[in-house]
């Protein structure tokens, strides 16, 4: 499945699409074809994952340098435990590919139907909603502030591109992949990094597309916003 590597090109459009939902609270700007958001507890899980990776590879984690750890050390010591513990938790996370991708709809609130009556797959959901929550109090004090600003400002940045080039771009990509566009407007969730490429997107089993990007990998600023490249989404 093609889709767009960064979000303004957006992915192969399938018949049929459902409106993703949105949540007023996180919403920061919707056009035609995207509905952009600034989301706590995305941004926390996005937080993790790096953390989780960085730990995993052995090179420096989020909030252990700068004013960031001088955050950290300075929090109760409850805090900085359950953020530990978070890190820990995603490091030895033995979860399935699907059961990350249940996750992320989870936050987008994407409603997801397949493989929701399992037990493990809900455990899962419960444990890791659990212990994301727990640490959320370390990375709203050292973190999200900032985060939410640079989220904001890639967004804005963008929003400049879109006014120039979104109709334009829409109708391409509509003649180039000869299907109309439906289900609109995709929902979007930056954060800091968004995985190995900085975007990506999957599709519920219900058929509502949502789309990750960094707000601060390189291939994502500027014009770069405007490329289309093919990579490989979550499956479910």
């Amino acid at each position: 499945m093609t889709i767009v590597r960064l979000v303004v090109a957006a992915i192969l459009v399938l018949p049929c699409l459902a409106a993703a939902q949105n949540s007023p609270s996180s919403l920061v700007l919707t056009t035609k074809h995207f509905a952009f958001h600034s989301d706590l507890p995305t941004n926390v899980n996005d937080a993790l994952i790096a953390a989780a990776g960085a730990r995993r590879a052995k090179q420096p984690e989020p909030l252990t340098s700068g004013p960031e750890k001088a955050c950290l050390d300075g929090l109760p010591s409850a805090e900085r435990e359950r953020w530990e513990r978070a890190i820990a938790y995603y490091t030895d996370s033995k979860a399935t590919n699907f059961q990350i991708v249940l996750l992320r709809f989870k936050l987008a609130g994407l409603p997801q139907r397949y493989g929701m009556d399992d037990t493990a797959n809900q455990q899962y959901l419960d444990e890791i909603t659990a212990v994301r929550e727990a640490a959320t109090p370390a990375y709203v004090k050292c973190r999200w502030p900032a985060q939410d600003v640079l989220n904001r400002q890639w967004i804005d940045r963008v929003k400049a591109l879109l006014d120039r080039h979104e109709t334009s771009l829409g109708e391409e990509l509509a003649r180039l992949f000869q299907t109309p566009w439906a289900g609109l407007p995709f929902r979007v969730d930056v954060v800091e990094t968004a995985g190995f490429g900085g975007a990506n997107a999957a599709t519920t089993d219900s058929s509502m597309s949502h789309i990750r990007v960094s707000s601060t990998n390189p291939d994502t600023q500027a014009r770069a916003a405007l490329e289309r490249r093919s990579m490989r989404p979550p499956t479910l």
